[in-house]
């Protein structure tokens, strides 16, 4: 059965940028996204969905009927870039700042070596748009046609995050020497990251250092990979492919670069960007019958990369790495406690003779409530996962809209049946992940991996406007 979902023709509205654009007002001040206010049928779903769903808040009901911002600059010191507003929107009113016309400049460019990463959750979200069964992995026809259309390499952004969850597992287990500080907070969410900098700065220096996936990979294709093969890293153009649009927000950060000023990701395009760009190259992904495979260094992925597109699934995760890390079965504990769609999550478990509380926040809505709990001393948490969009990165603002109210359910389900099948569940256990240790980075959390894949928060605090 085909899944109900939006058409095309309706991501293609949101995503056109070539309008007339006579008589609309344009608000450009939102970095990864903008408004035009001429299509908005005053339906306020983006105003529901901001302050109900997301507590943020960033606009208002104008005593006119229309849709407003809060306050001046308000688009600049509030907005989380979590995208979920352009997810309700069905006017094309609001529109992600499409890239597609700098990736078909780059692919035409006879210089520059453009390479692809694919996320977990983008591959178990784009099928969505084209009548694939939810949650099903569409990576192999994917592949396929990335490179029909002029990609050299595509990578598997899955092994980023086995890389990120290794990082984050040994950050964890040195605390755990240690004893403290705590929590650790997961640093893969960049909508959560934006929240952090902006509501709750005091808590970033409990972050895990560690860049996302997105970023760790976009910095080895032009480090660990460069070096493979002839061809030099300002000459490489890297791509990542993500459910999110705050992921535009991230590659753009002012830290995400090399000591050559190097972008460790040159662009970010989301599921309804490729959903559209296939559509205009006459590809249905659904009656697609050509198949390929993630390229040579970084391609293999692991159950537990792909059950961190869904939330607590990041947490499970980390847990399941920790208990490889201080030599216990990863899964002697039951970690089933985390999944399911609640706001907030909590269980514990018992690591090196060790109690450690867990909480998992699903929805950025939810923040409030655990920072609470560690201010007030009500609970010590060992490891806070946190995922600004509800259901984790499978209910990224940048995929289709869908009709259906379970699919974020019916994604994770599948997610998860692809965790319980897969041959290799343990981040660590993953093969490229090891050779990248040993004969590149040495060791988690080692110098190599503090040059190429730590970084620092900055305090970017606003006042909460409800």
């Amino acid at each position: 059965m085909k899944n109900k979902t939006v058409s095309n023709d309706k991501i293609d509205n949101k995503l056109n940028c070539s309008e007339n654009l006579e008589n609309r007002t344009i608000d450009k001040s939102f970095y990864t996204f903008s408004r035009d206010t001429s299509k908005c049928i005053k339906c306020y779903k983006c105003v529901k969905v901001c302050k109900d769903t997301q507590g943020i808040s960033v606009f208002q009901v104008e005593e006119d009927g229309t849709v407003g911002i809060k306050e001046e600059n308000m688009a600049a010191t509030l907005c989380i870039s979590c995208g979920q507003c352009i997810k309700v929107c069905t006017a094309g009113a609001l529109k992600e700042k499409s890239n597609i016309s700098l990736l078909k400049e780059q692919l035409n460019n006879p210089d520059k070596h453009v390479v692809a990463q694919l996320s977990p959750s983008f591959k178990h979200t784009i099928g969505d748009g084209f009548g694939i069964s939810s949650g099903t992995d569409t990576s192999p026809k994917i592949i396929s046609a990335l490179k029909e259309i002029g990609f050299s390499k595509v990578f598997s952004t899955g092994f980023a995050s086995d890389v990120n969850i290794v990082e984050t597992s040994a950050d964890l287990k040195k605390r755990l020497d240690e004893n403290g500080p705590f929590p650790v907070f997961t640093s893969t969410c960049t909508g959560w990251i934006n929240y952090a900098e902006k509501f709750c700065p005091e808590f970033l220096g409990l972050l895990s250092p560690c860049k996302s996936p997105q970023q760790i990979l976009g910095s080895l294709s032009k480090s660990y990979y460069e070096e493979s093969i002839d061809i030099s890293r300002e000459n490489i153009f890297s791509v990542a492919l993500m459910p999110c649009i705050a992921k535009k927000d991230e590659a753009n950060r002012f830290d995400m670069k090399d000591e050559y000023g190097n972008k460790d990701v040159d662009l970010v395009l989301t599921v309804n960007e490729v959903a559209s760009l296939l559509n205009k190259k006459g590809i249905d992904l659904n009656n697609y019958s050509k198949f390929g495979t993630f390229d040579k260094p970084m391609k293999s992925d692991t159950g537990s990369s792909r059950i961190k597109a869904v939330t607590g699934g990041l947490a499970e995760a980390i847990l399941r790495n920790t208990a490889h890390m201080i030599g216990e079965d990863p899964f002697s504990v039951d970690l089933k406690k985390l999944r399911g769609m609640d706001g907030i999550k909590l269980t514990s478990v018992v690591l090196g003779g060790k109690k450690l509380n867990i909480a998992v926040v699903n929805g950025i809505k939810n923040v409030p409530v655990i920072l609470d709990m560690i201010k007030d001393g009500i609970t010590e948490f060992h490891l806070v996962e946190v995922m600004a969009c509800p259901g984790g990165c499978v209910g990224g603002g940048g995929i289709p809209l869908s009709e259906d109210p379970d699919i974020i359910q019916k994604r994770a389900e599948k997610i998860y049946s692809y965790d319980a099948s897969s041959e290799i569940r343990c981040s660590w256990e993953n093969p490229d992940v090891k050779t990248l240790y040993s004969e590149y980075l040495k060791e988690p959390l080692g110098e190599e991996s503090q040059r190429l894949f730590h970084f620092h928060y900055k305090n970017r605090r606003t006042k909460r406007i409800l």
